[in-house]
């Protein structure tokens, strides 16, 4: 439901705790790296329906960064259907 769009989490590994893993592309956000990890729910009720893509960027204190890229597919209609007697 578009309920359910306003907080979706994002979530993955990262290798320098207390950094800033920063998402950007169809949504934007920022999480922390606590414990190998990270997680953040985004709200993606006004992003458009399809193929949309986010990239999340990790960089150590050096200023070395990774990045890496999902797709995911928002689909918000509801479908329909019929009954004929």
């Amino acid at each position: 439901s578009l309920a359910n769009l306003a907080a979706v989490r994002f979530a993955g590994l990262c290798s320098e705790n207390g950094r800033p893993v920063v998402l950007s592309g169809a949504v934007n956000g920022t999480a922390v790296c606590e414990s190998g990890g990270w997680s953040v729910d985004l709200n993606l009720a006004n992003a458009p329906d399809g193929v949309l893509a986010v990239t999340a960027i990790h960089a150590n204190a050096a200023g070395r960064s990774a990045a890496t890229s999902v797709e995911i597919a928002k689909d918000s209609v509801r479908p329909t259907v019929t009954v004929a007697p």
